[in-house]
Parts: structure tokens; C-alpha cells; sequence
């Protein structure tokens, strides 16, 4: 337990950096152990506290605030947290309590230090100017509590959408950053970190603690001058922390390891900004601490192409005895040697180097070194007999990687056809698909591989076929002379083949179409150019239109159908480019077919029309156990799989495609880290995935406790071999799958349907939602919903509440303001309230956790069908 106490205590920066998960899981375990420390007759009279209605219960527990008795004041204060902002009234009180510094037991938190939580992370934005009051109290421990109350409120925004820095909050973190306590510098300086970039005004007193005689402030202040100025390609132009770049610098050499680390940490989120440290950052390449080095390797990357004179340093980075360095070192070597437009690579002199480290003994560095190759291009062509050995590497994304990289270089790479295309029968989906890429981007040495990637059209994904035929048109497309070989009737078969297996891939058979028209054309001397449009301009479900005499209005504009829409020469309506004349400027236009009512929605971008599809795209994996067996220890759950089911269905009229369900017994843990692992999901797609079931938890001998879910086949005796951490979804798992965006919802248990509503917009609404769904999209993310926090239980009453929200929140219940799409956060609000509330109908409590681990949270659901491409 005195970690737990550590935990809730320490104002280190490790230990803020997950606040709030350290909150909810070591809040949960204390709250037991404070419970059998108080007695029956505290009991008692919090039970009377909280009797009557919410406004009654919470003058009461505010009275509770203040009773002499710690007990009653620790539990009325954690209690005046669950009624959250409608608790709003208890500020003053809970104010006054930060002052209070008695636990209820040796390993509890001070009352002082929960009333500072609750104020943050359950009353939030609205105790900002009470907490700010309280930071320029006399007492220490009063103003330690503000500024845990502080850093509480702005855990609560993602980056993205934290709230602007008042005036007030930025004199108040100012004259923080000058007490004379250390306690106090250093969560303020972490406090401005929090904030982000709209905390600008602070950077002058940030640059001067770097020069604090306290460590702690050094390594908080470095940290958060790097948070306050993101790097500008995150489309904020020139980083704000420009100026800081030389105190940044000259922190490189501080005697403190993290201070060092920190540094070089925020001169890399600083960006290009920062490539006046680069001398010092080439210095600390050979600092004796690895956090350092790992962190200043990464720094240099971040800097790109601006950073090239680091190459040097970076190709002897690639030995050093720390493998996170060597990663890092070959990861940045690549981003500086990203070639600029019609240029070439500052980082072709590292190309010997990171050809041996593809046979390095770890395996990150081996990917980052193939990547690295691959980002370098076509003046790599001297690794490529190195990257031919790293296709067979025991790792899959080595060779995967190594495949890509081979397809970068491009025509130079042509050695490498015959064991590129032995990779195409490989058992993993992924490799195939990046197989058949490659060889369509080495072009016409490929010819070769024409018979092989034949078997792709019998793939059993899709977007292996896609990506075999892509590489047969480029093939086709590009051969020279087709009369004295046998690719032209290979292409011949290739296409009855299809034709004969995939009846339904529209798309596909469209592609290879047009490889062998391209073929014919070639052989007869015709030229194909533009005699067939792309796929992605094809407008489904218009039959029956006659182009020539029907109208399409758009902004009160009517227009001739065939000025936007056309025949294709296989009878499907495409759109006609020339009407993006007709448009006369970019952007979102709602366009009405006014013989049948249809609406599309167009995109005119440069000249180009195309049809809005946001992700290319759409996946759900759903994993439901009901029927766990006796012998595994856990109950059974008759309402998980039908739940699971239901989903689908509303999932499936939302245009996600079902991937083959993991039900029962086919939800081992094998397969269910296959399925998550190899989903056809690429960089343009998103992937939605389900667990429901039970989910468990083993405690360390620091007694710090780590979350499973339960597979089919596991146990409770066998749970740390056959049960999947939470910690490897978020981290291994989550990073490794290449979709944009990845949602997981991971509930204990199972519960009903709903409904479906749909909203009933003007074009201009309908038109504004459909930008908002446009650039949310584009974010790559990976987030995370839970049934619950900490050691809570799910609560099953015929099926589980949680996933009864999700339900209810994908099919528009949580949209208040009927925009016809549900983002992210407004999802998770609609559950965490909607579990909330009926946890305690039942008398109990369960409150849903969101995180998002990686990226942006630009997921959005969109119910109303209107809106769907």
C-alpha cells in the first residue's frame, strides 16, 4: 500500500504524467482501506448525510465538510466528488478544506489533498478562480493543493481542446514559479505544461527556472517549454518556444540526467525551430546517461531534414550499447533523410550503416533501419541485398518493413523481384499486401511476378486483391513490347480469373479491367490515356438516370445532370471533371438529383471533384464470451454474444464492414490478438473494436495491480499466461496496427438494444457537419473506452450497463445537438453519465474510463444515413 500512498502524494513529473489514471486506480484501492478504518457509527452519519434529494445531500455533506471527525470529512468530501459540477455550491467549502492535512489512516491521502481532486477532476473548470485565490495563499500545503487541483482540471481536455490561459491563471502560475518552496516551482511549472500553448506568457519565467537550484524545477520547467511550443507541423506555423531554444541548450549540460533529458525532449517538440542547439545536441549524443542520448536522438529526427548535419553522430549512434538509441538514431536518420521535392538525401552517406543495422539483435531497430531505407528512396539502391536478407528475418515487420523499402527504391530494386514475390504467399495478410505493392512500384522488372500475384486474386482480403491488382495494371501499364512474351495472356487469365472468383469486388474487377484495356490498347497501338476514370469518382446506386435531361440543384443552382455526372465506358456514372468549372470555387457542395430527391455531397479541391468519403474504409472486429467453461473460474455471461450481435447490426447500418466475429470458444487468446494484430485496416481506414466478457486483475509485488482481459481459454490460476494485459492493448497492440484511427470498447459484461434517429437538416447544417466529419477523419488516433475505472466490476443485470450505453450513444442518444454524428468525447460523456446514474439506481458505482493513447480522438459514428457517402 505505500505505493498507492506514493502515488497519490508525488508531484514528480513520472508520476503526474498519468494522473489521472493514478487517481482513479489508487483512489479505488483506498477508499477500501480507509473504510474498515473508520467504524460503524461514521457510517451511520454519512448515510444520513446523504439522504434526501441531491441539493439536500450535498448541504448536508458541505456541513460534513467540517465535522470534527476526519473520517466523516475524508468521506464527505469523496462523496461531494460523485455529484461532480453539480456540486458546484461545496467550493468554498472544499477551499477551506485544502487546508486540512489530517488522514484518516498512515496510508490515506490528506483530506486537504482529496478536496484538491475533487475540485479539479470532478468539479473541473468552474473551481478554476477559487483555486487560483488559493495559490497565493500564505500556507504551503494549501497552495501544494491548488496546484494539484489545477493540474486535475486541465487533465481532463485532450491537447487539442484545452482551454485558453486566462491572465489571471498566468500571473498566478508566475509568481508560483517563484516561491520560495521548491514543492511548489515545480508542479507549477508542470501546471504551464498542462496548459499547452495558450500559456505562451509564462516562457520567460519557465527559461528562467532552468537556471533553479532545485533539480526537480529544472527537469518540469524544460519539459513544459517544449508542451508550450509544439512544433509547427501541427499546422501552428513557427513553435511559440523559439526563443527558449538557447536556456534549452545550454540545460544539455546540466548535472541533472532528467533536466538533460527534458531538454532535449522539448527542443525536438520545438521542430525546426530548434536547429541552432544542433552543436549541443551533437554533443549529448555521447552523454553517459541512455535516457539522454535516447532522447536527443529522437530530438534530432524531430528537427528533420534542418538537422542533417547530425548525420554523423547519428551513424555513430547506430552502435551504441543502449538498443532505444540505436532505434531512435536509425528512426531519425530516416526523417532527415526524407528527400525534399526534386532533391535528394542529406542522409545517403548513413545508407552503409543502416544496411548493418539490419541485422542489429533487436528487433525495433531493424524496422526503424528498413523504414529509414525506405524513406531514403532510390539513392538506397546499395542496401538492397541487405534488405532481400531482411525479408526473411524471424521478425514479420522487419520484413515487412524491408519489403516496403524495396518498393521505395523502386526500379533500382529489380534484384529483388523473385524473393519479393515469394513473400506474396505468405501467412501474414499484411506482408502480402505490402508484397504486391512493392513489386508495382519497381514497375516493369516485375513482369516476372505476373503469375504469382495472380493467387492474390483468390486472397481471402480485400485488400490484398486490391493491392495484386494495382501491381498487374502498373505492369501492364508500363510494359514496352508485349508481342514476344506471355505476360499478355497471363493478364488475359488474370482477368477471367477474377471475373470468375470476385463477381462482387466492383472496385477490383474495374482496376484489372483497365490494366488489360491498357494491355490491348498497347499491343494495337492505341493509347489509353484517360479513356477509363478513376474508381473513386464512381457515384453508386444512380440507375436509371437519364444524365442528358435531369437536373441537379446545388445552392439554389440548377444544372444539366451531365455536367457533373457522366457515363463511364462500362456503364457506371462517374463524376465529369469539367463540372468542377461549372463550381467555380473550392469546397462542400450538397448536390440534389431532382427526379428522385438524392443528395450527394461533393468535394471540388484544385479542379478536382471527388465524392466525400471520409475514411476509405470502415472495420469493426467484435469479441463477445458468454460461455465460459466451469473449469476456468469465471460465471457465465448469457447475454454477452446476443449483445454482441445486436451491435453488429447497428454497426453494420452505420457502413461498417463486419470482420469475421470471435464468439465463444473461437475467442482464445491467440486469436484474439491475430485478429486485432492482422485486420485488413490499413492507413486509410479506421478499426472499431469490441471485447465483451469478463475482465480480471493481478496484483504485483509492488503491490500496484495490472488489468486482463479474460480470454476463452484462460483461467484464473493461468490468467498472467492465457489473459491479455490492458497495458500491451494500449501499447504493443494499439501501436503496431496500421489503421488511422482504432476505438477499443472493452466491457465485463453485456446488456439491450435501442433505437435509431435520424436528424432532419438543412443543407447548411448538414453541410457544416460534413466539414467537421472531414477533418476529424484525417487524425490518426487510438483510443479507448472501459466499462469501468480502477478495480470497479461492470455491472450485469441482464447484460452489462455499459455496453447498453454504447449502444444507445453510436445510435444517436448522445447526439443532443441532432448533428447526426457522435465525436469521441461526446460519446463518452453519454456513457459515463448514462452508467453512472444507473449504477446507482442499483446502489452501485461504476464510472467509464476514456483515454486516448496515441494521436487525435477524431473518431466520430454517424447515425443519420444521410450524412453517409
Amino acid at each position: 500500500m505505500f505505493s498507492i500512498w506514493k502515488l497519490l502524494e508525488s508531484h514528480s513529473r513520472a508520476a503526474i504524467a498519468s494522473q489521472r489514471l493514478r487517481f482513479s486506480v489508487a483512489a479505488r484501492v483506498l477508499y477500501g482501506v480507509v473504510s474498515l478504518s473508520i467504524g460503524i457509527g461514521f457510517g451511520v452519519r454519512l448515510a444520513q448525510a446523504q439522504t434526501g434529494s441531491d441539493a439536500t445531500a450535498i448541504a448536508n455533506l458541505i456541513r460534513a465538510v467540517q465535522d470534527s471527525d476526519v473520517g466523516v470529512r475524508y468521506r464527505a468530501v469523496i462523496a461531494l466528488g460523485r455529484y461532480g459540477q453539480r456540486a458546484r455550491e461545496a467550493i468554498p467549502a472544499l477551499i477551506t478544506a485544502l487546508k486540512d492535512s489530517d488522514r484518516v489512516s498512515p496510508l490515506s491521502a490528506t483530506v486537504g489533498n482529496a478536496a484538491a481532486r475533487v475540485l479539479g477532476h470532478e468539479i473541473g473548470a468552474s473551481a478554476v478562480p477559487a483555486l487560483l485565490s488559493a495559490l497565493g495563499d500564505s500556507t504551503f500545503v494549501v497552495r501544494a493543493n491548488a496546484l494539484v487541483g489545477l493540474e486535475e482540471v486541465y487533465s481532463l481536455y485532450p491537447v487539442t481542446s484545452r482551454p485558453p490561459a486566462t491572465i489571471e491563471l498566468m500571473n498566478a502560475l508566475t509568481n508560483a514559479l517563484r516561491d520560495r518552496d521548491a514543492r511548489i516551482r515545480a508542479p507549477a511549472a508542470f501546471v504551464a505544461g498542462q496548459i499547452g500553448p495558450s500559456a505562451a506568457a509564462v516562457l520567460p519565467s519557465l527559461v528562467t527556472a532552468l537556471q533553479d537550484r532545485e533539480a526537480d524545477v529544472r527537469a518540469d520547467a524544460a519539459k513544459s517549454i517544449g508542451e508550450i511550443g509544439e512544433r509547427p507541423n501541427l499546422g501552428r506555423g513557427e513553435s511559440a518556444a523559439k526563443s527558449a531554444v538557447p536556456a534549452l541548450a545550454a540545460t544539455l549540460s546540466d548535472r541533472d540526467a532528467r533536466a538533460r533529458a527534458n531538454a532535449a525532449w522539448a527542443l525536438g517538440w520545438i521542430g525546426p525551430a530548434s536547429v541552432t542547439a544542433l552543436p549541443s545536441l551533437i554533443a549529448a549524443l555521447k552523454d553517459t546517461d541512455e535516457s539522454v542520448r535516447q532522447e536527443v536522438a529522437d530530438a534530432l529526427g524531430l528537427i528533420g531534414r534542418e538537422a542533417k548535419d547530425a548525420v554523423p553522430a547519428l551513424i555513430s549512434a547506430l552502435k551504441d550499447t543502449d538498443s532505444s538509441v540505436r532505434a531512435k538514431a536509425a528512426d531519425s536518420l530516416g526523417a532527415i533523410g526524407e528527400p525534399p521535392a526534386n532533391g535528394s538525401s542529406s542522409a545517403v552517406r548513413a545508407v552503409p550503416a543502416l544496411t548493418a543495422a539490419l541485422s542489429d539483435a533487436d528487433d525495433e531497430v531493424r524496422e526503424n533501419a528498413a523504414e529509414a531505407l525506405g524513406t531514403i528512396g532510390p539513392a538506397a539502391k546499395d542496401s538492397v541485398p541487405g534488405l532481400i536478407s531482411a525479408i526473411a528475418d524471424k521478425d514479420d515487420i522487419v520484413q515487412r518493413k524491408a519489403i516496403e523499402a524495396l518498393g521505395s527504391i523502386g526500379p533500382p530494386a529489380s534484384a529483388a523481384v523473385p524473393t519479393i514475390a515469394g513473400a506474396l504467399s505468405s501467412d501474414g495478410a499484411r506482408i502480402r499486401e505490402s508484397a504486391a505493392e512493392a513489386l508495382g512500384r519497381i514497375g516493369p522488372s516485375s513482369r516476372t511476378a505476373v503469375i504469382p500475384l495472380m493467387t492474390l486474386l483468390r486472397d481471402a482480403q480485400r485488400d490484398v486483391r486490391s493491392a495484386g491488382i494495382e501491381a498487374l495494371t502498373v505492369i501492364a501499364e508500363n510494359l514496352e513490347d508485349l508481342r514476344d512474351t506471355s505476360v499478355n495472356a497471363d493478364l488475359r487469365r488474370a482477368l477471367s480469373a477474377a471475373e470468375s472468383i470476385r463477381p462482387g469486388d466492383e472496385d477490383e474487377l474495374r482496376r484489372l479491367k483497365r490494366s488489360v484495356l491498357a494491355l490491348e490498347n498497347m499491343s494495337n497501338g492505341v493509347t489509353t490515356a484517360g479513356s477509363e476514370l478513376s474508381p473513386d469518382v464512381v457515384v453508386r446506386g444512380l440507375g436509371g438516370v437519364n444524365l442528358s435531361t435531369d437536373l441537379v440543384e446545388i445552392d439554389g443552382t440548377q444544372f444539366r445532370a451531365d455536367t457533373l455526372l457522366t457515363r463511364g465506358g462500362n456503364g457506371d456514372i462517374v463524376l465529369n471533371q469539367t463540372g468542377a468549372r461549372a463550381l467555380r470555387k473550392d469546397g462542400f457542395f450538397s448536390a440534389t438529383l431532382r427526379s428522385t430527391g438524392q443528395k450527394l455531397t461533393l468535394i471540388n479541391e484544385q479542379g478536382r471533384l471527388r465524392l466525400f468519403r471520409p475514411y476509405n474504409k470502415s472495420y469493426a472486429l467484435i469479441i463477445a464470451i458468454g460461455e465460459y467453461p466451469a473449469s476456468s473460474g469465471y460465471p457465465r455471461l448469457p447475454q454477452a454474444v446476443p449483445q454482441a450481435k445486436e451491435l453488429e447490426r447497428v454497426l453494420r447500418m452505420q457502413g461498417f464492414e463486419i470482420l469475421k466475429p470471435l464468439y465463444d470458444q473461437d475467442a482464445t487468446s491467440e486469436r484474439i490478438r491475430s485478429a486485432m494484430l492482422k485486420s485488413p485496416a490499413t492507413k486509410d481506414d479506421r478499426l472499431f473494436v469490441y471485447f465483451g466478457g469478463h475482465g480480471d486483475e493481478l496484483e504485483l509485488v509492488n503491490h500496484e495491480h495490472l488489468g486482463y482481459i479474460v480470454p476463452f481459454d484462460a483461467t484464473k490460476s493461468e490468467l498472467s499466461s492465457k489473459g491479455i494485459p490492458l497495458t500491451d492493448l494500449r501499447g504493443n497492440i494499439a501501436g503496431l496496427m496500421p489503421a488511422k484511427q482504432v476505438l477499443f470498447a472493452l466491457d465485463s459484461c453485456q446488456s439491450g438494444l435501442v433505437f435509431t434517429r435520424e436528424g432532419n437538416k438543412s443543407d447548411e447544417e448538414r453541410l457544416r457537419t460534413l466539414r467537421d466529419i472531414e477533418a476529424m477523419s484525417r487524425s490518426q488516433g487510438r483510443m479507448f473506452l472501459t466499462a469501468g475505472t480502477g478495480g470497479q466490476a461492470a455491472i450485469d443485470v441482464n447484460g452489462g450497463i455499459f455496453t447498453k450505453a454504447l449502444i444507445e450513444a453510436i445510435q444517436g442518444k448522445a447526439d443532443q445537438n441532432s448533428r447526426g454524428a457522435t465525436t469521441f468525447y461526446t460519446l463518452y460523456e453519454y456513457i459515463r453519465s448514462r452508467v453512472s446514474d444507473t449504477a446507482k439506481s442499483f446502489g452501485r458505482e461504476q464510472d467509464p474510463g476514456q483515454d486516448v493513447v496515441l494521436g487525435a480522438p477524431g473518431w466520430v459514428f454517424v447515425h443519420d444515413r444521410s450524412l453517409l457517402p
